[in-house]
């Protein structure tokens, strides 16, 4: 699914955090927003997420104007703070965020154990995620943001 940004801009008060922004990210690509901090990273990700509305402009996700809750479904995010629930152990975090999407059962318990595989948290599964080191949370966000594989990930502050 292509992305394409025309005219965007978004301000919060008196202060424009973007300012007419055009670009198209294509079906495939990988695309790195790079700047300082408070140059409007993750406003322009939770523009294209659909978490904010633009004041301006339009964002597209293939054929679906942005904000679209039915784009949810085709949508991954990891936040640049994990937005993860400490008393619950990482496969009860995925449970949780797997029932949001609605998986089946047998689907979900599939991508549970292929997604704490492919973040190597297999053997930390029951474990509270209180427990987990920093780099232990960031692989669980990465592993809910792709739980329900979905066609577009977003992902802020991944190297943080």
């Amino acid at each position: 699914m292509d992305i394409q940004l025309n005219g965007v801009s978004k301000s919060f008060g008196d202060q424009l955090a973007i300012d007419h922004v055009d670009f198209t990210i294509n079906s495939g690509d990988i695309c790195c927003l790079l700047g300082p901090s408070g140059s409007g990273k993750t406003t322009l990700i939770r523009l294209m997420i659909g978490a904010l509305a633009t004041d301006n402009g339009s964002i597209q996700i293939g054929e679906t104007v942005m904000p679209n809750m039915h784009m949810l479904h085709n949508i991954g995010f990891m936040p640049q703070n994990d937005g993860l629930y400490d008393d619950l152990s990482a496969e009860a975090n995925l449970e949780f965020f797997g029932s949001i999407y609605k998986l089946s059962k047998t689907t979900l318990q599939q991508r549970i154990t292929e997604v704490l595989t492919l973040v190597d948290l297999t053997a930390d599964r029951k474990k509270l995620v209180r427990n987990f080191s920093g780099g232990m949370k960031k692989r669980l966000s990465l592993a809910i943001a792709i739980l329900h594989q979905p066609d577009v990930l977003f992902l802020d502050e991944p190297t943080v």
